[in-house]
């Protein structure tokens, strides 16, 4: 997994996975992004290309915009403000992905890496669903209605600013949020079903099985 603060991987991830490789590591899996094997601009390509000119001992998993984003950076708005205040636009749907979906995947080609060296799978949801639609999960869960504020760009990066979010962070979420009005959190791909079996958890799914996470304080 690359920590998210690592930018500069060529000397810090990608030694360490040499390391790991040369003391007899036989698989690489690799948390990597969906996207990597288009965009030259996140680091999680270099990864994958060091990898790959390593050999065939590796396994990319290129996952979308994970459910559990809204239990950590959304969380305080919903609890304090009552919405989901993001500059995100307000048509393009996002496809959730829960975390443990990832993980299964993850524990499964550990479990067995031989049918899945060299490969790269992008992981998606079940479906791209409308950000009213997670709202309506939220408001319904909660018992009290929670909205879907669009922000501007400057807008959001003033309002993490007075969150004490530091720069570099308030800069890669406003560019997280801003790429998903242009499709990149909508991907639709079957990979995940085929290799677990059965669909991905929905958003809705996820939000009913931890609404806790969003209850007002003392209520």
């Amino acid at each position: 997994m690359r920590p998210p603060a690592i930018s500069d991987v060529r000397s810090t991830l990608t030694p360490f996975v040499d390391f790991a490789r040369d003391k007899g590591v036989d698989h690489v899996l690799f948390l990597s992004v969906a996207g990597a094997g288009k965009s030259r601009w996140v680091p999680h390509r270099d990864v994958e290309e060091h990898l790959r000119a390593r050999g065939d001992a590796y396994t990319n998993l290129r996952p979308g915009f994970f459910a559990q984003n809204l239990a950590t950076a959304y969380r305080r708005d919903i609890v304090e403000d009552d919405r989901i205040y993001v500059p995100a636009g307000q048509r393009q749907p996002v496809n959730w992905i829960d975390a443990r979906d990832i993980a299964a995947v993850a524990a499964l080609v550990l479990a067995d890496p031989e049918p899945h060296r060299g490969q790269s799978y992008t992981l998606a949801g079940p479906g791209a669903v409308p950000w009213s639609e997670v709202t309506d999960a939220l408001s319904r869960a909660l018992g009290r209605p929670i909205r879907y504020e669009p922000a501007s760009v400057l807008g959001y990066m003033r309002h993490l600013s007075r969150r004490g979010l530091p720069r570099g962070a308030i800069l890669v979420q406003t560019l997280l949020h801003v790429l998903l009005r242009f499709g990149q959190g909508a991907t639709e791909d079957a990979t995940l079903a085929r290799l677990l079996g059965r669909p991905g958890r929905s958003v809705r799914e996820y939000v009913a099985e931890h609404a806790a996470l969003w209850a007002k304080a003392g209520g």
